[in-house]
């Protein structure tokens, strides 16, 4: 499968065939899983049909296409023609790649995924206005596939399928599955800041079509209604839901820090400025104990900047903001930033700072050597400018302190 960089991903659009792209990254092990598969797969197409081509997520010089295709997930597979977004598929389900190309590109079947209605829209550089997909008010199905925005499942005047909300045939919603598709739509689109001058409010900034954010929704949704917490200094919080494609989202995507995967929790402080909630797994009482918690984040724990001293040995943990891994692993590198007592073997000092992968200091990292090729990767730069992986270490707290006691710096 062809690799297309930059530029390239926009002019691929240009051509007659569908083209579908493949998102992905070197260090994702799902994508690993995938990609021979896939490859094999997209072989047994006709390529007068369709082509395919794949797309590095960490390579920087594809970062405005990636934005512009809104990806937030990988393997991620999404669908053009003619320069119009058609479909998307997220993950590495075979069958459902099958069903994305079958049902679009040669009409074969019934699509059953039923992402028309809930996609973000195509890349806008210089596109032509979309040609958005037509929305039927039924889809025929003889079984339950999931919850779909805007649709109920069930057995209707024109048999079992999903039905458009609001359409004459959903009177009598008899959806024969054990799963509620009634979720609570007020709080849902519910995008709008306290702006009392004193509330703390945090958002579930979440896409509604992400998988990741309908398993969190259920505990965010639990708090939503409460009133009753408060932050570490007394101020009061309000728990608001901002789906993707609410008007409300354009702060968090344009905002510092930016929001680039879902779901993210936002915390927009009294002032308006922007800070994401960390030391959290989303469950009900984590986020509280987390936001409870709030008062003592330290600024410092997102500086990019070396310490340039000509003595401190500087180690960076190297993250994308986006990158599941790298969330994962702040928790423990954000309480080593503040730490001043750990030393070499040589007995340097040492400081730890987190550099994100769209700072200007990524820049030294990208194209240093070694370079940074993935992440998170945690960088030793030493006083006199080089650079080394710092290696030895599970990207816990203990085990990095281990490792960076061991350098002979």
């Amino acid at each position: 499968m062809e690799s297309v960089t930059g530029d390239e991903c926009f002019l691929k659009l240009d051509l007659e065939q569908h083209v579908l792209f493949y998102f992905a990254a070197g260090w994702c092990k799902p994508c690993q899983e995938a990609g021979p598969i896939v490859e094999k797969l997209f072989k047994e197409y006709d390529s007068n049909k369709i082509k395919f081509f794949k797309v590095d997520m960490v390579n920087e010089e594809n970062r405005e296409f990636i934005d512009k295709c809104e990806v937030y997930n990988i393997p991620s597979f999404v669908l053009f023609k003619d320069r119009g977004y058609i479909d998307r598929i997220v993950g590495g389900n075979i069958e459902g790649i099958k069903n994305l190309i079958g049902f679009n590109v040669f009409g074969e079947g019934v699509n059953k995924v039923i992402r028309n209605v809930v996609s973000p829209p195509p890349p806008s550089r210089e596109v032509p206005e979309v040609k958005e997909p037509e929305i039927q008010d039924f889809y025929p199905n003889d079984s339950f596939q999931g919850e779909y925005e805007g649709f109920v499942f069930k057995k209707g005047d024109k048999g079992l399928g999903y039905y458009l909300e609001g359409s004459k045939d959903n009177t009598n919603t008899n959806t024969n599955t054990n799963t509620n598709t009634n979720t609570n739509t007020n709080t849902n689109t519910n995008t709008n800041t306290t702006g009392d001058g004193r509330t703390v409010d945090i958002h579930m900034v979440y896409g509604s079509w992400c998988g990741h954010s309908k398993n969190a929704l259920p505990a965010f949704e639990e708090l939503v209604p409460r009133k009753d917490i408060t932050t570490s200094t007394g101020a009061p919080v309000s728990f608001i839901l901002t789906e993707d494609k609410s008007e409300g989202m354009k702060r968090f995507r344009e905002g510092d820090p930016p929001v680039r995967g879902f779901p993210t929790y936002m915390v927009v402080k009294p002032d308006g400025k922007m800070e994401e909630l960390e030391g959290h797994d989303r469950s009900k009482d984590s986020i509280i104990s987390a936001v409870k918690a709030l008062g003592s984040i330290k600024k410092s724990a997102y500086t990019s900047n070396t310490t340039g001293d000509g003595r401190t040995v500087d180690i960076h943990m190297v993250y994308g903001g986006w990158c599941g891994h790298s969330k994962k692993a702040l928790p423990a590198f954000e309480e080593l930033v503040p730490r001043k007592d750990v030393t070499t073997s040589a007995g340097s000092p040492v400081s730890f700072i987190l550099t994100e992968d769209k700072s200007e200091e990524m820049k030294r990292f990208r194209e240093g050597n070694p370079s940074v090729r993935g992440f998170p990767t945690y960088m030793v730069v030493k006083p006199d400018g080089t650079k080394e992986v710092l290696r030895g270490h599970d990207r816990s707290k203990d085990s990095i302190i281990t490792a960076v006691e061991a350098l002979t710096i």
